[in-house]
């Protein structure tokens, strides 16, 4: 060529014509040595390369045509015939002669290092050695610099390397891919890149060097049945990353996106994700952080990212069957959806199995639990215990000098919501101390564990302002009209209650009962009055005995209301042992019982 290197066409054409010609020179070769045996008694054989009778090197190169002669021997054929023709053992002995030349060329040809093994050009469909030399493949093209597409079975680009080196090295240093890779057969479970190191290399090695480039190291894409991208590590004991993502920018070492899978995929034989701790207690404090970003500190607390900021607003995750030490850092649950904020349940069945604990750490400082309800108008609860097994659904303890629960509220500190029933608990075990309020609000407290137990009511005394007069048989007040006739006649109120005072759910009353004669008559002290909650049966027992002589008596009661469609009101029985007068009876209400 005019630049003085070789052209690798000329040289490919030239290769195969010496090679055409070295195996023709073979089979005259043979033909020639047969020859040679026959005549064997008419001259010595010729030795192509043997000196001359003149003792000349034998030079074919000079040979001008047919009947020439040798370094000025005569033709071991003799004079050509007169018709031009070159005799049979005379083309042989030429052939022989020739093939002494064209070997030179063959062994030039084929033994020297060809030209395009050194200079950077390669020889397609053959093995290529490019010795110590390197070859670079340099372009400004605007797609790729290489493309190679194998459309068969096999490998597209099979690299291999020595100890200690980079089989495979490309750079872009545009704003495309270094290298790219497509395989695009739907049920081909091949890899696209597949890099094997038997050494302590990385097999696979992704870098993007610009840090304001938001472009992957390694990036994989597949149509097929397999993963885009893979990293197989088979020495058990290592401790290298199969797949391993570096990054100097502020991308993500290791990104995986999927349109309808999952964007990444992890298991193992410790754990399927493994999050490195930081070297300090708390959330990250500076930087610019991303809602959804996941951090671990020094003591092992995960911190979600709540919000995006500098630093972001971050809460801990609190993980069951462990210990969360939450530090210095206020725990807040915030949640506007309507409903439970927080819901934790335990299906334990132990005796010990409780829902949620709170514990301000023995400081005696702090609250164990704390719920707040922001909203006003809320009929929800800010802190709710929910139990269906025998335990208690909240739980207050305290060990020291407090409270186990201190209770405030603006209509009341407590509310005790009442049964469905009257009166106390008359089935299941109890135990002391219990407290129990009846559909009428009757308060009741266990004395005494059991099944059921025994209750007590618990009323309260709320004196009236001044006394009422609830029941005067004289005038029919409070629904009993006198005189009473001696005899076991009951004489039942009206509802006393929502009334003079007297609230509805009192359910009794303490009352002066005064009983009189009729028109002025005395008593002759044979009469008995009895006071007692209507629906009930009458006592033996008696409130009042007129004393003979007088006009009037009266004594102090505490009676209860009936119960049920009886609730609010009272029974009287005017009673005695001998003649007893008609008579008047009287109630004057001073307290009633809550």
């Amino acid at each position: 060529m005019a630049d003085g290197t070789q052209d690798p066409g000329a040289v490919q054409e030239l290769e195969a014509t010496v090679r055409a010609m070295a195996a023709r020179m073979d089979e005259m070769a043979a033909e020639l040595d047969v020859l040679r045996t026959e005549r064997a008694g008419d001259r010595p054989p010729i030795d192509v390369g043997e000196r001359g009778s003149t003792g000349d090197d034998v030079d074919l190169q000079r040979r001008s045509g047919p009947g020439s002669s040798v370094a000025g021997q005569p033709s071991s054929e003799g004079p050509t015939p007169s018709d031009g023709r070159m005799s049979r053992r005379g083309a042989l002995a030429l052939g022989a002669a020739a093939a002494v030349g064209l070997g030179a060329v063959a062994d030039s040809v084929l033994s020297a290092t060809p030209a395009w093994a050194t200079t950077g050009n390669m020889q397609y469909g053959a093995g290529n050695n490019a010795g110590t030399a390197a070859t670079d493949l340099t372009s400004t093209a605007a797609s790729q610099t290489l493309s190679i597409e194998n459309t068969g079975n096999g490998t597209a680009l099979l690299v291999g390397g020595g100890v200690d080196c980079q089989p495979l090295s490309v750079n872009s240093s545009g704003q495309y891919t270094a290298i790219s890779a497509t395989l695009d057969v739907g049920a081909n479970s091949s890899a696209c890149i597949f890099g094997v190191v038997t050494g302590l290399g990385s097999a696979v090695v992704g870098s993007v060097l610009n840090s304001s480039n938001s472009a992957a190291a390694v990036y994989g894409f597949t149509r097929g049945l397999n993963n885009a991208v893979q990293g197989n590590l088979v020495n058990a004991g290592s401790q290298a990353a199969a797949v391993l993502g570096l990054t100097n920018g502020t991308g993500a070492g290791v990104e995986g996106t999927s349109t309808s899978g999952y964007g990444l995929s992890g298991q193992g034989g410790l754990a399927p994700l493994y999050l490195s701790p930081a070297g300090s207690a708390g959330p990250p404090t500076s930087g610019a952080h991303a809602l959804g970003e996941l951090y671990v500190d020094a003591g092992g607390v995960v911190y979600s990212c709540q919000s995006a900021g500098t630093p972001g607003t971050w809460v801990p995750v609190l993980v069951g069957g462990t210990t969360n030490a939450l530090g210095a850092t206020e725990t807040t649950l915030t949640a506007d959806i309507g409903q439970v904020a927080l819901l934790v349940e335990n299906t334990g069945t132990g005796s010990n199995a409780t829902a949620l604990v709170g514990s301000d750490g023995g400081t005696g400082t702090g609250g164990g639990v704390r719920g707040e309800l922001d909203n006003a108008a809320n009929p929800s609860a800010a802190v709710e215990g929910v139990t269906n097994g025998t335990g208690a659904a909240l739980v207050g303890s305290c060990s020291g000098a407090g409270y186990g629960a201190a209770l405030t509220g603006g209509l009341a500190p407590l509310w005790l919501e009442p049964s469905a029933s009257a009166g106390a608990p008359t089935a299941g075990a109890h135990a002391a101390g219990e407290l129990y309020v009846d559909v009428d609000a009757v308060q009741y407290r266990c004395v005494a564990s059991g099944t059921p137990g025994t209750w007590v009511p618990q009323y309260s005394v709320v004196p009236l302002p001044a006394p009422v007069r609830v029941i005067n048989t004289s005038t029919g007040e409070g629904g009993i009209t006198g005189p009473l006739v001696p005899g076991s006649s009951v004489h039942t109120s009206a509802v006393l209650t929502n009334a003079d005072g007297i609230p509805d759910g009192a359910v009794g009353v303490v009352a002066n009962l005064a009983v009189s004669g009729v028109g002025g008559a005395l008593l002759n002290g044979y009469g008995v009055m009895t006071i007692f909650p209507a629906g009930e049966a009458t006592p033996a027992t008696a409130n009042i005995n007129a004393g003979a002589g007088c006009f009037a008596e009266s004594n102090t009661v505490t009676v209860a209301f009936g119960t049920g469609a009886d609730a609010g009101k009272v029974s009287i029985v005017w009673n005695g042992g001998g003649p007893v007068p008609n008579a008047q009876a009287y109630l004057d209400v001073i307290a009633y019982l809550l």
